[in-house]
């Protein structure tokens, strides 16, 4: 049965002109930062609309107060070190179909990442 309904699931329409399937999110953010929280609506409504979202703690303290609905886990200092996670909110975008990795910073709406990563994709190569 779950087979059944991912095939009827990959052939239904979609909205956007552009296949995202095959991006993925994941923001650094620390639990005290105001756009941080602000940014836990754009990674909610990226879930919502079936991308894969996750989110990295920098700091300790609570996540209760965010109303994440994405998964969150402490970031590690050898991550942060790896992608020079200096300041927060930090959206990293993969796109596994080219190897990209894209870096946003501040907040930034669902809207605003898949147009910065279509604009990205699209743009002519020099």
């Amino acid at each position: 049965a779950q087979v059944q309904v991912r095939t009827v699931a990959s052939k239904l329409p979609t909205t956007a002109a552009r296949d995202y399937r095959g991006l993925r999110f994941r923001m650094y953010f620390d639990s005290t930062c105001p756009h941080c929280r602000k940014m836990f609506g754009t990674l909610n409504e990226l879930q919502s609309r079936g991308y894969f979202v996750e989110a990295r703690q920098v700091d300790q303290g609570s996540t209760q107060h965010l109303g994440s609905e994405v998964p969150i886990v402490p970031a590690s200092k050898d991550e942060l070190r790896k992608f020079g996670v200096n300041s927060v909110p930090l959206t990293l975008i993969g796109d596994l179909r080219t190897g990209k990795v894209f870096r946003r910073s501040g907040f930034q709406s669902a809207s605003e990442l898949l147009e910065q990563v279509d604009a990205v994709e699209v743009a002519p190569k020099r």
